[in-house]
């Protein structure tokens, strides 16, 4: 999907990528080979693990809670590291100008498609942490709409800025909180 989506630019990037992401949805949605379940999703029940010789219960929400911070905290500053790191500058000389950046020999679409590749392992990781939670890996979750969330975040908070989205995350969740509070707004 990134190989051919990262090939378009601008508007056409952004529509090829929700089509995937529609086609991926339709796809579970089919329940092919009995794999997705349909619309009831696949259940997920956490139980124990042994770490150690030491069984550590995984369900209990206070140790998934630990271990989802740990993994976002340790997610976090990789992606700090990333985008620190040279191969973050050149991603930020091609969001600036791919033109430059291509006329500086960079090979444009090989960073963009690993930069594709590695915000999908992260939302990756993000859906494993999610399902687990939920107890249920939910079809719903694969609809453009909750990409739409990221985006509507990121750009509350500020592309440019590392700590943008994050900053953007909690303000329009707090909102949509605040909202679903009052029934006429909702």
């Amino acid at each position: 999907v990134g190989w051919l989506s990262v090939r378009l630019e601008e508007i056409y990037f952004a529509l090829i990528t929700l089509a995937f992401g529609m086609l991926g949805y339709s796809l579970i949605i089919q329940d092919p080979a009995g794999l997705t379940n349909g619309t009831d999703g696949i259940i997920v029940l956490l139980g124990t693990v042994d770490l150690g010789g030491a069984s550590v219960p995984v369900g209990g929400r206070r140790v998934y809670y630990v271990i989802s911070a740990v993994t976002v905290v340790t997610a976090t500053y990789g992606v700090w590291r990333v985008v620190n790191s040279p191969f973050g500058t050149v991603c930020k000389a091609i969001r600036e100008s791919p033109d430059r950046a291509a006329a500086l020999g960079i090979d444009v679409r090989h960073h963009r498609w690993m930069t594709f590749i590695l915000s999908a392992m992260i939302v990756g990781v993000a859906g494993v942490l999610r399902a687990g939670l939920a107890s249920v890996a939910s079809p719903g979750l694969t609809h453009w709409s909750t990409s739409a969330i990221a985006v509507i975040a990121t750009v509350i908070g500020g592309a440019t800025y590392f700590s943008g989205p994050i900053v953007g995350a909690f303000v329009f969740l707090y909102i949509r909180w605040a909202i679903s509070r009052f029934p006429a707004l909702e």
